[in-house]
């Protein structure tokens, strides 16, 4: 059971819940189905009691409907609408082998009853309980009803239900007893899935905080080996420092505009006497789609790169709520150039 439970849940994510563990969504399922249904038609075949064969095909019809909707119906536990839909589908099932019989207690009558059955049997299951009782007991009450109206004596008939009433008992015990234990199967893969992002989400983290080391000790070893010699810094230095701190500024500010590219070109830009501004308030970014983000950084560097001394370039990431994603503002003596971007990253 533990390897069946973890083999379609805890490696799945597309399942949902008892309904998938017991397969009533599979073709084998549909193809034993298929299978009861055809039987029993041969036992109504060759059974020697006559039997009007419209009135017990309509039944078996109504009955096979029933399972259908009992099965595939979405939901885990099954809508109530569902639900009652297969129920009054089945419902059918004992007015319809009054008059195929004419109320002969059977093998043929027998088989109806257990098509029915079936449907019950799968309401339990997939968490219908209290309704399926319910609904058997209004089965039983509308039979005799039809059968007395219709002048036929229901009680053979109505005796042939009881035949079903242990197995229906069993299947109602262990839907009761597996419903919980597949619950905690799903608290525990939504456990297993949320550690499994946060790890990812930590080891994402370190590949980032690695990488702006690795950017931070190219950029700036060079320099503080030569603040810790003493050596006197020139203005080319200054310059670099100041080059250097906005870079590590943007990574603190801007996380969800820190690629390389987008520093490379903010980069060049200020080197060139742009000033660049970079912001993000929307959190990192962590609402956004991989696409959009991608979209708003090569238009943020095709401004910048065209930016030109005294020119001013803004990039900002607006904060949630707001009617667009970001902006990209660029001024200048000639004029300035100011982009918006809606939520899926297109240009506004």
């Amino acid at each position: 059971m533990t390897s069946l439970l973890r083999q379609r849940y805890l490696l799945d994510p597309g399942r949902a819940g008892l309904t998938d563990a017991v397969g009533l969504r599979t073709y084998r399922f549909a193809l034993r189905i298929t299978v009861f249904l055809i039987l029993c038609v041969v036992v109504v075949v060759i059974d020697p009691n006559p039997v009007n064969w419209w009135v017990y095909t309509l039944g078996l019809v109504a009955a096979a409907t029933g399972i259908e909707v009992a099965a595939q119906a979405p939901g885990d536990p099954i809508g109530t609408r569902h639900a009652a839909l297969s129920s009054a589908l089945t419902m059918t099932t004992y007015p319809a082998i009054l008059f195929a019989y004419e109320g002969q207690s059977c093998n043929g009558a027998l088989t109806l009853i257990g098509a029915g059955a079936v449907s019950a049997v799968l309401l339990f299951l997939r968490g219908a309980v209290v309704l399926t009782c319910v609904s058997m007991v209004l089965h039983l009450a509308v039979g005799w009803v039809v059968g007395t109206v219709a002048g036929i004596d229901p009680l053979p008939q109505l005796l042939l239900h009881f035949y079903l009433a242990p197995a229906l008992s069993v299947v109602g015990l262990c839907a009761i007893v597996a419903r919980p234990a597949v619950s905690a199967v799903m608290e525990m893969r939504a456990q297993i899935m949320q550690d499994a992002a946060a790890g990812a989400a930590q080891a994402a983290a370190l590949r980032e905080r690695d990488a702006q080391l690795g950017r931070l000790d190219a950029d700036a070893r060079e320099m503080l080996e030569r603040i810790a010699s003493g050596a006197e810094l020139t203005a080319a230095d200054v310059h670099r420092c100041r080059l250097i701190q906005a870079r590590l500024r943007d990574g603190i500010r801007a996380p969800s505009l820190d690629t390389p590219e987008l520093s490379d070109a903010a980069w060049a830009a200020r080197d060139r006497g742009v000033r660049v501004t970079l912001l993000d308030d929307r959190a990192g970014g962590g609402q956004v789609a991989l696409q959009a983000l991608e979209r708003i950084h090569a238009a943020a560097v095709e401004v910048i790169a065209g930016a030109r001394e005294p020119d001013e370039v803004t990039v900002r990431v607006l904060p949630m709520g707001r009617e667009h994603l970001a902006t990209v503002v660029s001024r200048s003596p000639d004029g300035g150039v100011r982009l918006e971007f809606d939520l899926d990253g297109s240009l506004a």
